[in-house]
């Protein structure tokens, strides 16, 4: 028998008795793998696990994301490759091996019903949930465990859904109050304690949608309250949504101003804040109300109808900081000028 050496020279061996076994290299196998799914959307959770048997023990691992390691451990969902390269530096590649994830846990079709009135704790907020495994478990700030909550009054309500493997999915909600509400409006005194010439006229309400509905205390269906005597009244208004608001106004007894006068409550407001100007007119009529910035540039203007005697006016504030001026423009006579900031 002849046997040829690596190098191809050849070696006699002679033997007399017995037999000669030559073996050789059995391929590389997969002998065994094992995948984990990723537990929750989102979790680098997932892992693989691989066995190889024949070839020439050691082996070395290149998989498709970098690592030499034999186990992969805090993967997401994916498909990942292998090369193993034995002690001989033969090469055994797999094919795909996916690490499967579940769907995300996702809340969708959200429906946040808003206070309808003031001082109303009408709210509500209602929302779907698709993806991870259901069913599915509620957990609201407020202590609720449905996916409908109502009855709520102003604020901000959180959520934590869970499945039933436990992934969760947190989401706020907020709740707003309906804003306030602001009646423009003037005061028209008696000219005597005994006389019935004082008014009341109702200008408009803002924040209200319209149409509205009128009642005084005296039974009196309109914005205008005419032929008063001085004393006190009040009146209901009713709006589009069914929300009611109720002011008073007190009639004086007191003579006309002598001129136009303006008056703010105070001079410094936030951005956007609805402020009002008292005005004191000593006639009906037609005014110019103008806001200017710190460079006398104007920024918004109206014109306001007001009533002898007392008109409450109300304007919005810039929405930038700084120092404004208002000016409020007869037809003739005196011009009324305010000054305020936005903080």
């Amino acid at each position: 028998m002849q046997v040829l050496r690596d190098n191809l020279s050849a070696a006699n061996v002679f033997f007399t008795m017995g037999s000669l076994r030559i073996e050789g290299e059995s391929p590389m196998f997969v002998a065994e793998l094992n995948t984990r799914p990723q537990s929750c959307y989102g979790k680098p959770d997932g892992a693989i696990s691989i066995k190889i048997g024949g070839g020439f023990p050691p082996y070395r691992y290149e998989w498709s994301n970098g690592s030499t390691a034999p186990s992969l451990y805090g993967l997401q969902p994916g498909k990942y490759k292998v090369t193993v390269y034995d002690g001989a530096a033969c090469p055994l590649t797999t094919d795909s091996i996916q690490v499967p994830g579940p769907p995300e846990l996702v809340l969708h079709s959200h429906n946040i019903h808003q206070i309808r009135c003031p001082g109303f704790n009408d709210g509500a907020i209602s929302f779907k949930v698709s993806g991870g495994a259901p069913p599915y478990r509620y957990e609201w700030s407020n202590g609720a465990i449905t996916p409908w909550i109502g009855q709520l009054s102003e604020g901000i309500y959180g959520v934590t859904v869970s499945d039933l493997h436990g992934c969760q999915k947190e989401e706020t909600f907020t709740i707003e109050a309906r804003q306030d509400i602001f009646l423009n409006y003037s005061i028209k005194p008696a000219t005597g304690p005994f006389t019935n010439d004082g008014e009341v006229i109702l200008r408009d309400l803002i924040g209200s949608p319209g149409p509205q509905t009128y009642e005084w205390n005296s039974g009196l269906k309109s914005t205008q309250l005419t032929r008063a005597t001085v004393g006190s009244y009040e009146v209901n208004i009713r709006d589009a949504e069914g929300c009611a608001y109720k002011f008073s106004f007190e009639i004086p007894s007191s003579s006309l101003p002598e001129k136009l006068s303006a008056l703010l409550e105070k001079d410094l407001f936030q951005e956007e804040e609805f402020a009002p100007v008292k005005i004191e007119s000593p006639e009906d009529q037609t005014l110019h109300f103008k806001v200017y910035d710190d460079r006398s540039r104007l920024i918004s203007q109206q014109v306001i109808e007001v009533a002898g005697g007392t008109t409450v006016q109300y304007f919005q504030t810039p929405t930038s900081p700084g120092s404004y001026l208002i000016q409020i423009l007869p037809r003739g006579g005196n011009i009324c000028s305010l000054r305020f900031r936005v903080k």
